[in-house]
């Protein structure tokens, strides 16, 4: 565990950032900010897997909603639902590929750079696979709750597996975390690839905007072993063990169930692993979560988990 350093430790409201330990064995001290660091930067590195996807869910539900009104998909910027879905944002057309020059979404959630979405001339439906072009030479740049990043992978699609499940294959995703000072966290990025598949919970198979803005989500990731996030340099090995609820109307984009396993990879101690654990709370949009690393519990409130909306 040489590598690991703390970069997120008092990000979110875990109680193991900031406690003084007193009399605590230093090594308790030292599993709880591990176990802190595993969960934070995984949950963030997760939120970036995700943009791209975001980006494409919110392109098909234009063509759809275009589609539906007897539009033309060749200039969607004139449209009112474009401004709402991408702000600023420019969509170009050539064939199957739709080029996103990205602008501010909203005042808390940038974006700059282009995004290219082969589309294969088709919506997110009946097998269809979308293939998304995020050079790693000029990655795009996101800003998620306030933490600004560069995206870029070697290769990343999106495949309907039915009407309300996509499976999104990562390989090699690229995220640097900035800083005013520049690059912070693990100045290499993170090296990420595997499965996450997403799940539509309500309205299935209604892609226009009503449908998929009423609907929870839910993420299960597979497939990702020895990766490392954009925080810290160890490899991981990360899976879901239950799917996690990651969006609903009410919470937004919030993690209010599931559970997931983030183990050291390089270890050759099978205790060298943090297990997350979401439980609906009896008040809405406050799970109960359940955290620990090594078999050590670690204090931590439901608004950690908060991220944009």
């Amino acid at each position: 565990m040489k590598k690991i350093f703390l970069l997120l430790a008092c990000v979110a409201t875990l109680s193991a950032c900031n406690t003084n330990t007193g009399g605590e064995d230093p090594l308790i001290t030292r599993y709880k900010q591990i176990g802190a660091l595993f969960y934070l930067g995984t949950l963030n590195q997760l939120a970036y897997n995700l943009d791209p996807f975001d980006m494409a869910f919110r392109l098909n539900t234009l063509i759809t909603e275009t589609q539906n009104a007897g539009g033309s998909l060749d200039d969607l910027n004139s449209s009112a639902l474009k401004t709402r879905l991408f702000g600023a944002t420019t969509i170009t057309k050539e064939g199957p590929v739709y080029t996103l020059n990205l602008a501010t979404v909203a005042p808390d959630d940038i974006r700059s750079g282009t995004i290219r979405i082969n589309t294969a001339d088709g919506t997110l439906k009946d097998g269809h696979t979308w293939t998304l072009s995020l050079p790693k030479d000029e990655p795009y740049m996101v800003s998620i709750e306030g933490y600004l990043a560069s995206v870029g992978a070697a290769d990343y699609s999106i495949t309907a597996e039915a009407e309300n499940k996509w499976k999104v294959y990562l390989n090699g995703l690229v995220c640097k975390t900035k800083s005013e000072s520049g690059t912070s966290g693990n100045t290499e990025g993170s090296n990420w690839s595997g499965n996450m598949t997403i799940v539509q919970v309500d309205n299935l198979g209604d892609q226009t905007l009503n449908g998929i803005s009423t609907s929870s989500y839910t993420v299960e990731i597979s497939n990702t072993t020895k990766v490392t996030t954009a925080y810290f340099l160890d490899a991981i090995t990360v899976r879901t063990l239950t799917p996690l609820t990651y969006y609903s109307p009410k919470c937004k984009q919030m993690i209010t169930n599931g559970s997931m396993s983030i183990h050291l990879a390089e270890s050759e101690d099978l205790l060298d692993f943090a297990y997350a654990k979401w439980t609906p709370g009896t008040e809405d949009c406050k799970p109960t979560i359940a955290l620990d690393y090594h078999g050590v519990d670690i204090p931590v409130s439901s608004g950690g988990d908060s991220s944009n909306d």
